[in-house]
């Protein structure tokens, strides 16, 4: 019999570049037990030979120390990368039948670019199985040196 090499390797890895579409409150950060945020990023797209633009919508969130240091220095609109993997959520809907979402459990991010002004909100809002969240202004000071920067921030929440 014919032994199978690299078959028994699961990765499970996701690496996605977008902007900020929501951002929970510090209100609701605060409130939170267990330090996470969770937002939505929204990758848009268009085809080389369409005028058609494609909104396409991530759940993510982002735990621990790490969350704060999110909320610092993100807001609506600015484009980031995150490095992450795949979580199910299961939940069950007001009629009884159970599903299965997915979100992105953020390792990693960095921002790529802060929004200049607040964003205007985008055309096509994903369909929500979680609650809605209040956007947030941003935190990070507008004199700040950093700002033109790329900046990383890895899970231990050391800066890039």
């Amino acid at each position: 019999m014919r032994e199978k090499r690299g078959c028994n390797v699961a990765m499970n890895k996701v690496v996605l570049t977008g902007k900020i579409a929501e951002m929970p409150s510090k209100e609701a950060f605060d409130a939170a037990d267990d330090q996470s945020v969770r937002f939505d990023l929204v990758i848009v797209s268009q085809w080389q030979n369409s005028e058609e633009v494609h909104h396409e919508w991530f759940a993510c969130v982002v735990h621990g120390k790490q969350a704060e240091t999110f909320l610092r220095y993100t807001q609506k609109g600015a484009s980031i990368k995150i490095n992450g993997h795949l979580q199910g959520c299961p939940y069950e809907t007001p009629e009884g039948q159970r599903l299965c979402a997915a979100e992105v459990v953020v390792d990693s991010f960095q921002i790529l670019e802060l929004a200049e002004e607040p964003a205007a909100p985008f055309p096509k809002k994903r369909p929500s199985t979680l609650d809605e969240t209040t956007q947030t202004k941003s935190i990070r000071n507008e004199k700040d040196p950093l700002k033109t920067q790329m900046l990383e921030f890895l899970k231990d929440n050391r800066l890039f």
